[in-house]
């Protein structure tokens, strides 16, 4: 089962804590370690590096790097949607 708004009717699942999406009990550890964890902090630092180096190159304006590096700022609760919107508008500029 993925992340789903609304628990499931045909196997036991839990509600997480940080972003109150349903998980199944067997994908909570995936779910933590992937949406909250490590990887997640290591995302962010990959993509604030691409994210200065395409303002250093002129392409993508100002208003567009301050608002993309406040989400991947080390401090921000941003979401892993929010990373991903930023990775995939990344990928379409390189």
């Amino acid at each position: 089962m993925s992340r789903s708004d609304v628990p499931p009717t045909n196997k036991k699942a839990i509600k997480c804590e940080d972003c109150g999406k349903w998980v199944t009990l067997q994908g909570y550890g995936g779910h933590r370690r992937f949406y909250h964890g490590e990887y997640q902090k290591i995302l962010k630092q990959q993509l604030y590096n691409q994210v200065v180096n395409l303002r250093a190159k002129d392409k993508i304006t100002k208003p567009q790097f301050d608002s993309m590096t406040q989400i991947l700022s080390p401090a921000s609760t941003s979401s892993m949607q929010e990373i991903q919107y930023i990775k995939d508008f990344i990928t379409t500029l390189l």
